[in-house]
């Protein structure tokens, strides 16, 4: 199969959400498709909707930011700012016209998606009919009758069954949503992957990188990769704290300390962690320049949850309440800290200009490919919570939840 170019359909729901974190799967498929290895189909559903997401995201961002500086500016205690006239600035070059943004954003929603070459697949003149089908029966990808939310994958369901059905080869499908995965896995010549983590990862696709213009540099990178890495530990767990701040926070964390009614709480802070153990010799390989990197830590952070006001004054050490007003239906806004136990795989690009030479190539960018678990650590105490405040001097802030 690693002779021929590999015909691959696209959900939404795998392709990446900010332009900012594209991932190792999507960049080793995209240096798969710019070589025409591989052959990428959207539905055009999949492309505006895609489209959408990336173009709504970034509008968002552009609002909030202009929301935070102009509440920022009309605090009392602004005018005492020698800044302040810094911010005006600011907030009048992010008043950027609505049309400005949205033709912006549409351009560079363009730009990715150009990336990946795509063939877009229009709505067939029988897709309609069959969906709507489908949607009375409540037949597969319709999760019951008349199930208006499931319309969209419908359509793209019509899209893949249509291409599998014309194509000389088997078509590859990444899909995220299990039940229209399992739905499109019944078609004759279709297999069917959950992430283009995954995908990228199988053995045939992994063939077709040994094709890619750098491969042979990037072989030779590969043989020295695990001795050479970790001279830029310090780098490495510099760019990775970063990192683990933006995707950290607002994480979920559930366990029996927690006193909320649902013994959750969400990370609204995050601190920096400065011991990491790096798997040196567990290095996964995306293709030229693209490699995933286990790694644990153990990282302070403070997560915010809501109390019930009859458990407010029995709550563990560790625990504050806001007492000045109740948030909503009783209940009392409460943090804590604590630290989280943090395994994963950290994602690294290299700067492919740097192959082939004695050195380590540059570091392009560090990230976290994907978290295998996130889970409290129990401290002296008992419980999870530690009583002692931050110390500033040697923790300091990596991300704090509601900056805007």
């Amino acid at each position: 199969m690693a002779d021929k170019s590999i015909d691959v359909f696209l959900d939404s729901s795998v392709l990446p959400r900010s332009p900012a974190h594209l991932g190792l799967g999507f960049e080793s498929l995209c240096q798969l498709a710019q070589s025409g290895l591989v052959k990428v189909y959207l539905s055009t559903v999949v492309e505006r909707e895609w489209r959408s997401q990336l173009e709504d995201a970034w509008i968002d961002l552009a609002a909030r930011a202009r929301t935070a500086v102009q509440d920022l500016l009309d605090h009392p205690w602004s005018p005492s700012l020698e800044q302040d006239s810094s911010l005006g600035k600011a907030l009048a070059a992010l008043s950027i016209p609505g049309y400005r943004i949205r033709q912006l954003s549409r351009s560079n929603a363009e730009g990715l998606i150009a990336r990946l070459d795509p063939e877009i697949l229009p709505i067939g003149p029988d897709h309609a009919p069959n969906v709507f089908d489908q949607y009375f029966d409540g037949s597969s990808p319709f999760s019951s009758r008349k199930q208006r939310k499931d319309i969209p994958d419908a359509f793209i369901h019509q899209a893949a069954r249509g291409l599998a059905e014309r194509l000389d080869g088997e078509l590859q499908c990444v899909i995220g949503d299990s039940a229209l995965r399992n739905s499109l896995a019944r078609h004759r010549g279709v297999v069917t992957h959950e992430t283009i983590g995954k995908f990228v990862r199988v053995d045939y696709v992994r063939a077709l990188t040994k094709q890619l213009g750098p491969a042979q540099l990037w072989a030779a990178t590969l043989s020295t990769l695990n001795k050479k890495l970790p001279e830029a530990a310090s780098v490495l767990t510099e760019q990775l704290n970063e990192a683990l701040s933006e995707a950290l926070l607002w994480q979920s964390i559930k366990h029996q300390d927690i006193p909320d009614d649902n013994q959750e709480g969400i990370i609204s802070l995050v601190y920096e962690t400065s011991h990491v153990y790096y798997g040196w010799d567990a290095t996964l390989d995306f293709g030229p320049g693209l490699i995933a990197l286990p790694f644990e830590t153990v990282v302070p952070v403070t997560i915010s949850f809501m109390v019930f006001r009859g458990d407010a004054f029995g709550v563990p050490d560790g625990v504050a309440i806001d007492f000045t007003e109740l948030a909503s239906d009783h209940y009392y806004e409460a943090e804590a800290d604590i630290d989280v136990e943090v395994l994963g795989l950290a994602s690294i690009r290299f700067d492919l200009q740097d192959l082939g030479g004695d050195d380590l190539p540059r570091l392009k960018q560090v990230g976290v490919h994907e978290f295998e678990r996130i889970r409290p650590e129990e401290q002296s105490s008992g419980t999870i919570f530690r009583v002692v405040h931050h110390d500033t001097e040697s923790s300091s802030p990596a991300s704090e939840g509601g900056a805007g």
